[in-house]
This record gives structure tokens, sequence and C-alpha cells, in this order.
């Protein structure tokens, strides 16, 4: 699983947590069956080398702060609205969007003040093309960014990147995609003025 995550994004750092652990168990078990002497030697010898090489990659561009970042500089100097499809991302969204958001809590309700503090950013979590029709009909933006968290698998048949796709198709607009490894895609709709 760890050397098949180079390709696909399946492990996850978290996840070194509970197997290193075993992993010194068994290979301290592994030594202790051995009664050669030599092989002992050589077996802490490219240990201590492994050690020393040991160098982890700790941001491989692969996590929701890229995501967030990438968000941010397509929402900077436009009227635009970001819409977040699945709604559950919301406080990982929001973490590396603004962390101030987590203590302006004046209903006492945290989910729904971060909710409104987004809302105040053109910020819009939806499960469906509905919402975004709603929001987008009674707003004049001229950018609107999807933020695609694996929204199919999360809500099947929510049909907002076909609703947004046939919304701009007649209306002169710009459309760019990017692709943040992992399940990230953003897609990006500027109308022509």
């Amino acid at each position: 699983m760890f050397a098949a995550s180079f390709s696909i994004p399946m492990f996850i750092d978290r996840y070194l947590i509970y197997l290193t652990p075993a992993f010194f168990i068994v290979f301290s078990i592994a030594i202790s069956k051995l009664d050669n002497k030599l092989f002992i030697s050589f077996s802490l010898l490219v240990t201590i080398l492994m050690a020393i090489s040991f160098t982890p990659i700790s941001n491989n561009e692969r996590d929701i702060k890229t995501l967030v970042k990438n968000v941010k500089q397509m929402q900077k100097d436009s009227n635009s609205a970001v819409f977040i499809c699945p709604d559950y991302l919301v406080f990982t969204f929001t973490y590396y969007y603004n962390k101030d958001y987590f203590t302006a809590t004046e209903s006492g309700i945290p989910k729904k003040d971060i909710v409104s503090s987004l809302r105040s950013d053109h910020v819009f979590l939806v499960k469906n093309y509905k919402a975004v029709d709603s929001i987008y009909n009674a707003n004049s933006y001229d950018k609107i960014i999807y933020v695609d968290a694996a929204a199919d698998f999360a809500y099947d048949k929510n049909n907002i990147k076909s609703y947004l796709n046939n919304a701009f198709q007649s209306k002169s607009a710009s459309v760019d995609s990017l692709h943040v490894p992992g399940i990230f895609n953003i897609y990006s709709y500027q109308l022509g003025k």
C-alpha cells in the first residue's frame, strides 16, 4: 500500500503511527531467532544506515492546504463565489482558509458560525445543483469556483458540474480546471466581459 501510494494516493501518513510498533516488534523477533552473529551485525548496520538516510517528505502536495491555496489564488481580485461539495469538508477547508473562523462563535453552534463566516467570504457548502442554482441566480457573480472533493462519491447524482457547464456554456464563459493530487478538482467559470 505504501509503495503504490506514490502513484495512486491511498496511504495516509497517520498509518505509520499504527504500523511502526508492529514493524519493530517483528524486526526484533526476527533478529532474536537468528544465531549467526555476522547476520546480526549486518542487520544492525543496515538498520543504522536506514535510520541515517531516512528523510520523510512531510508535504507531497496531496493535502487540502494546496487546495485552499489554489482556491484563494483563483478567488483573489474577483467578484466570485466558491462552491464546495461535499459539505462535510467544512472544518478541514476552514482550518486552512481562515483559522479565526473557529473562534467566532456568536450563536454557540460552531458549525453554524463557521458556515456563516464562510458565506461572508462567498464560500458556500452545497450538496446538489439546486443549491448552486439558487445562490448563483440570487447574486451577480463574475466568476464561479467549484471545488469537487469526490462529490459524486459522497452525493451521487448531485449534477453540480453538469449544471455549471450548461449554465455557462451560452454565456461566453471561459472554463479552467485544476487537479490537486488526491481527490480534489477545482473548476473555474469566468464570465466574458
